[in-house]
This record gives C-alpha cells, structure tokens and sequence, in this order.
C-alpha cells in the first residue's frame, strides 16, 4: 500500500510538440500545429466590457490569450500514456511587449507554476503583436469603500457554499462571482445565486471573456485551473479586489494530491503551492500582488455543508450540480441529472451523509446498496461499461485516502505534502503536516460512516475491499 503513495516515478518527457499561435491575416509556420486567434481561441469583447471595471493593459489582456492558448495547447497535444505522462510543449505567441515576457524573470515563473500544475516541460517563444484586440468600454462599477472578493464560480456545490459562508460570516464583502460560462456547469445566469433577492442583487456576475472552441483529444485538461485562476485574477485587478477565494474543499485540493490515479501525475488543480507560484508570476510579469485565498482547505465538503445548514437551512444545496459526466450520458427521463458514481457524485453524497442531509436527489446510480454495479442503475438499458471504471476508481480513491489515516503526522508523505503547502515558510512544516494529518483523518471518519450507512453486500463496499 505504501509505495502507491511514495515511490511516484519521475515522468518520462517525450518529443517536443509545437503550437504557434497567430491572427487570421497571418501565416503560421507550416510545421507547427496552427493556433488562430477568433477560430481556436477568442477573445470576447463583449465579455470584457461586461467583466472591465478599467481599462486592462495590454499585458493583462495577453495574459488573458495566453491562458486561453495554454488551455488549447493542452487539450490539443495527447499524452502517450504506453510512452509516459509528461509532454514537451513549445508554444509561439504574439504579444504587445515580447521583451518583457521573454525576459528571465516572467519565463523562469511562468514555467514553474506550469511544470508544477502539468508535470510536463513547456517552453515560450513570445513575438511582437502588431494587432489590438477589440475590448469596447468597460461598464461595470464598484462600490467604493467595500471590500471585493472574486470567486471562480462553477454554480456547484463548493461555489454556493462559498457565496454562503461570505454571506453568513463576512455580509459586508461583496462578490464578484466569475464563471467560464459553461451551461452543463453554470446554467442559467438566473439560477446563480440563490437566497434573497436583496443578498442576489449585491453579488456581480460576470463570464470569463476566453473561449477555447471545438473538441480537442486529451481529456486531462490540468491547466484548466491555470486558466481560471489567470482570469479570476485579472477580474480582481482590474476592479481592485484584493483576494480570489478559491471555493474548493480539503479534499478536493489536498487530498487529490495525495493519492495519484494509476499512472497519472499527481493532481494539483487549484493547490496553494500552484496558487503561490501563479501568484509569483502574475507579480514579475503585471508588478500587481494578487491573493488567492482557500477558506475551505483544511475543512472536508461535509464538514463545509454541516456548517452552513447550522447557520441556514434553508441552504439552497440542491440547486447545485457537482457531477463530472457529460450530460448526453447522465440523463434520465430526458432530463440532465448526477451519475451518482464518478468521483464528484461520491463525495457529494458522502458529504451529504456527513451533514445529517435526508438526501432524495435524483441519481442515474441510485442505489449504492446494490449487490452489482449493474442492478444499481435507474436506466436498464445504459452501458455499464461507460460508467463503471470512472465509478471503481471513485471508491478506491476514497478508500486509498482513508487508509492513508494510519500514518503519523511525520510520515513522510505529510511531509512532503506540508513542504509543499509550506514554501519557504520552514518553521510552519511540522504545523502543517499535523493539519493535513488531520484532515486525512476526518475525511477517513467520513468515508467510513458512509459506507456504515450501506448494506454490508453493497457494490461500492465490495469495491473498497478490494485494496485489503
């Protein structure tokens, strides 16, 4: 069990794959995989006027295209898993001042929070922008003298609970709540925020401007977290906010980067030791100090629900979406409904469960107490297969955690996990290994109440046993 979590090869780099991105009025190298600018990745002018508060300079708006065309990059370039994880990623991109992106400093932090987040190698190539991009005028004005927190919202579960915790304990703050502006995970700009219209009118809502457009190969997008945290963090520049506040849970961030799936690289998505290298960046690049914040990081997304149902029931949790499926797969009597089995859905119905939640949603998976994977399904007629490595994945991670609690806070994989957490901050390492301990320890606490809950023949306690 113990060499699952500590012997973490170092991945195998494979041939360098290049992206040049350009505008439509020019040629791109014909070796390159073509990148253009309003056909591949876009700008929206009528986002940015929606999302201005002043005028972005032109680094922050190339800020905004790099992250788009990083994105793009990639989910265009495939990883050869037969071959190894990481990639070699080049990347040509026409910029206002190339001098100052290909200087050491922007290049060196840009590359750091990257290799970390992706595990692969990306080198940048930065030329001169002889184009503008069309931004129009800003329309959107603050509040003077309050403070303003944008948050990266997805309309899920975490989100909601966010928006409510400021709205419990910090009512004089005012959000800013920026979304990518996906309809399976957004929805309706109606259906936001929910609560009083009087806490609904104070929040702005506004959609990130990138867009990457089309279906692209690889499907493990990890700098989506590079992406809206780059545009989340504009957002607060220009309206003079002075935190993102990340509204992920301890297990989402910290966990996930405890307990690699297969042969994949840790997951880092949304860890303080990205947000602090991002942040490092975004300051040699815009000489602008961002603050990204995790309220929720040493807290499980149960713990996270039970507090904010203590302080109002009336908490609008169902409202919400988590799961990770496509919707042209989970649906059931023609409407989008949660799986119930990916990993999303099983920590939602496990922190539902933790929180003393009577939980009546709707699941394609409905019934864990199943003896079989296939009779748990609502709809006869879907492909298991579709659905049941995603789900035995789901329940190994859970219980690979959970078994993680039989270590001591100095185990060396505290350690590792604290060093990181740390940065340079040496004398907070044994404080902080104590604190992921302890979060190990109550998501275990967790996890095993639920599958308590669950008859002694169900499917997913025979999945969990399958690591004794």
């Amino acid at each position: 069990m113990q060499a699952a979590f500590t012997n973490i090869r170092t991945p195998r780099i494979l041939d360098e794959q290049h992206i040049e991105v350009f505008f439509p009025s020019e040629t791109p190298d014909s070796r390159a995989i073509p990148c253009q600018i309003g056909r591949d990745i876009n700008l929206r002018h009528d986002h940015m006027q929606k999302a201005c508060f002043r005028k972005p300079s032109d680094e922050m708006l190339d800020l905004m295209m790099l992250a788009g065309a990083i994105a793009f990059c990639d989910r265009t370039i495939t990883r050869r898993r037969s071959l190894g994880w990481s990639r070699n990623i080049s990347l040509t991109m026409p910029v206002k001042n190339p001098d100052l992106w290909n200087s050491k400093k922007v290049l060196g932090a840009l590359r750091d929070a990257l290799g970390f987040l992706t595990f692969d190698r990306w080198d940048f190539l930065f030329v001169k922008r002889e184009h503008s991009y069309q931004i129009g005028s800003h329309e959107l004005s603050l509040e003077e003298n309050k403070r303003h927190v944008v948050i990266p919202f997805s309309n899920g579960l975490d989100s909601l609970s966010l928006v409510a915790h400021f709205e419990l304990f910090e009512p004089e703050t005012k959000l800013i709540l920026a979304s990518a502006w996906n309809h399976s995970q957004a929805g309706s700009p109606k259906k936001w925020v929910k609560g009083s219209s009087e806490n609904a009118k104070k929040h702005h809502r506004i959609r990130f401007p990138v867009e990457i457009k089309g279906r692209k190969p690889e499907g493990t997008y990890r700098t989506r977290a590079f992406l809206f945290l780059v545009l989340a963090s504009v957002t607060a520049l220009l309206a003079g906010a002075d935190t993102v506040s990340i509204p992920e849970n301890g297990q989402g961030i910290v966990g996930a980067s405890l307990v690699p799936f297969g042969e994949e690289a840790p997951y880092r998505n949304l860890h303080p030791a990205f947000a602090r290298k991002l942040s490092d960046f975004i300051y040699v690049l815009l000489n602008e100090r961002i603050n990204i914040h995790h309220p929720f990081l040493w807290k499980t997304k149960g713990a996270v629900l039970k507090e904010i149902l203590g302080e109002d029931a009336d908490f609008a949790w169902k409202d919400t979406s988590s799961c990770s499926r496509d919707a042209r797969l989970s649906t059931y009597q023609k409407k989008k409904v949660h799986c119930g089995v990916c990993s999303n859905c099983l920590l939602r119905r496990m922190a539902l469960h933790a929180a003393g939640v009577e939980n009546d949603e709707v699941y394609l998976w409905a019934d864990l107490n199943s003896s079989t994977f296939e009779a748990a399904c609502a709809v006869k007629e879907k492909r298991v297969s579709t659905f049941r490595g995603g789900a035995a994945a789901a329940v190994l991670l859970m219980e690979t955690l959970a078994r993680m609690s039989e270590y001591p806070e100095t185990h060396r994989v505290y350690q590792k996990a604290s060093l990181e957490i740390s940065g340079d901050n040496f004398s907070q390492v044994d404080a902080v290994s104590r604190k992921v301990s302890g979060l190990v320890k109550s998501h275990a606490s967790e996890w095993e109440g639920f599958l308590d809950s669950l008859h002694v023949d169900s499917w997913v306690r025979s999945y969990a046993r399958c690591l004794s």
